[in-house]
């Protein structure tokens, strides 16, 4: 937790208020190993007799993309060049960057 001290505040017309420390950010221990590096930040107060807080999670990576693979056993087959090659010569109708 980081932040104020104290979350809540009462402040009266005197000029002497009461703080109390009452909000609380909570979990189990399934976010905190799935989130180790999360935190609680209490911002100082507004407008508002309680303090925001914001709960920090940072992001995981997602997965990585599969990295191309080409079997070097198909171009020694017969019909992978044609195959090729008329892959290639297609026409696809559109912009010329795609054709």
């Amino acid at each position: 937790m980081a932040g104020l001290q104290y979350t809540w505040k009462k402040s009266p017309k005197s000029s002497n208020g009461l703080l109390k420390t009452l909000d609380r950010v909570m979990c189990n221990m399934g976010f905190l190993d799935r989130f180790p590096n999360s935190n609680a930040i209490f911002l100082p107060f507004v407008s508002l007799d309680h303090a925001p807080s914001i709960l920090n999670i940072p992001s995981i990576p997602g997965p990585k993309p599969k990295p191309f693979k080409f079997a070097n056993f198909l171009a020694s087959k017969a019909e992978f060049i044609p195959a090729i090659k008329s892959a290639w010569e297609k026409q696809i109708p559109g912009y010329a960057m795609f054709s």
